[in-house]
């Protein structure tokens, strides 16, 4: 599958003072026989030089990355627009726009960097459907219990994910070989005398196609992956495990609250043992993830623990907003998203914790890593692959085999008694006839 790399420097329009990256990547032989192309943007039309760098040893960035999901020449095909953010908590959009009226963001920079307010509405999203997860928060707890659940814990750390305490660098943009497009975000935690690195990679797709990382998800170019990473942070307990606090927003077409669910699929392949997928959404928005958190940097099968869900809880004002998420998730971009608090948008909180009951607690190996796949549309969903296929048909194929060929030896000596017998039969009868007509 060939592939072109671009990379130039241009504005998104004429008041623009700022030189913004661009990405092209173009895509040949997708599974729809069109081409698709991903065009990223760093920053798109700020104004200011906030939006670059602040701070030195190092110097941290503000990375919003923008990205035009656009087939070529093909005026009705479906057209995507991503956003991925560190401004405030790190933050993960993707919407669909409309083929005939592609629009590009309105975003006001200097409100929304210097004159942010959590009520406040700075970012208009053009478009239909659109999906977003946030991260509020990653929370340490003692499981003195170990039960892998944070109600249970007697004591937690909360490090919420705000510009206080959170300096992002400069974002990577990386071409893959198969044509994604990977962005690696790495932030500096600071918080009362304890430093950290929180490691987040992204990726956008040009086509269908399956992750090379585990656990291996199935993607569309309606969706992206988003992988968590902690390796080697300090812990604060003897019995410590780790959770994020998510927030899904998306103005589903059912325009009802998202709901939790965990569907089964009968194929582990990819994830030994795991045979469920957990979503929270709708109708036609979704983020999914395998309940699996894998504990070594290049996992085996055994090198893995699960992940356990929390409730699903409703925000549904500003004070919710702010009191249960911290000043990250208000000032990000999902925060300043116009309309992200009217009736109709569905927001919602959980925390997904790594690690159950029984299991090892972080300190075993130091490193946890975790991924969901954030979308609009139906989710791929897992069917059995070709080689569970294979193993199932070798699995009862060969007994089957050997059970014919051992019936049919088994006819066969029954055969050749019968026949032997009659061979005895009719021998002994041709010698009693024999000897009767001598007498």
């Amino acid at each position: 599958m060939p592939f072109r790399l671009v990379t130039s420097c241009t504005t998104m329009d004429s008041s623009s003072r700022l030189l913004i990256v661009v990405l092209g990547i173009l895509a040949a032989g997708l599974a729809d026989a069109t081409d698709r192309t991903l065009d990223a943007y760093l920053n798109p039309g700020c104004p200011t030089t906030s939006c670059t760098t602040f701070g030195v040893n190092p110097p941290y960035a503000n990375n919003l990355v923008y990205i035009r999901s656009e087939v070529v020449n093909v005026t009705d095909a479906k057209q995507y627009r991503i956003f991925w953010s560190t401004i405030g908590a790190p933050t993960f959009i993707i919407t669909e726009v409309s083929p005939t009226d592609p629009k590009d963001i309105q975003l006001a920079w200097n409100d929304f960097l210097e004159d942010h307010t959590p009520e406040g509405t700075y970012f208009t999203l053009y478009g239909g459907r659109y999906a977003g997860i946030g991260f509020a928060k990653l929370i340490e707890y003692n499981d003195v219990n170990n039960t892998g659940q944070i109600t249970d814990a007697n004591d937690t750390r909360l490090y919420y994910l705000d510009r206080n305490t959170v300096h992002w660098l400069n974002v990577t943009l990386i071409q893959e070989d198969d044509g994604n497009l990977l962005a690696n975000l790495t932030a500096l935690i600071t918080q009362e005398n304890v430093q950290f690195n929180l490691t987040i990679q992204v990726r956008a797709h040009p086509g269908d196609g399956r992750a090379a990382q585990n656990p291996r998800m199935l993607f569309t170019p309606s969706s992206v992956v988003v992988r968590v990473i902690l390796d080697r942070v300090p812990i604060h307990f003897a019995n410590s495990r780790f959770a994020l606090e998510i927030v899904f927003a998306s103005n589903d077409l059912s325009k009802v609250n998202a709901v939790h669910s965990e569907d089964i699929s009968i194929s582990d392949e990819y994830s030994p043992g795991i045979f469920t997928v957990e979503r929270v959404g709708g109708t036609d928005t979704y983020v999914q993830w395998r309940p699996i958190v894998y504990t070594k940097v290049n996992p085996g099968v055994s090198d893995s623990t699960r992940s356990h869900t929390g409730p699903l809880l409703p925000i549904n004002n500003t004070m919710d907003w702010t009191n249960h998420t911290g000043w990250g998730l208000p000032y990000s971009l999902l925060g300043g998203l116009n309309g992200i608090l009217d009736n109709g948008t569905t927001l919602m909180r959980f925390n997904v914790s790594f690690g159950i009951t029984d299991d090892d607690y972080y300190n075993s190996t130091g490193f946890q890593e975790w991924s969901c796949e954030l979308g609009v549309g139906q989710p791929p969903i897992d069917v059995v692959s070709k080689n569970v296929k294979l193993i199932i048909a070798i699995g009862f194929g060969i007994p089957a085999v050997l059970i014919v060929i051992a019936a049919t030896y088994v006819g066969y000596l029954r055969y050749k008694k019968r026949r032997e017998n009659r061979l005895t039969l009719l021998t002994e009868t041709t010698t009693t006839n024999y000897q009767t007509l001598t007498d």
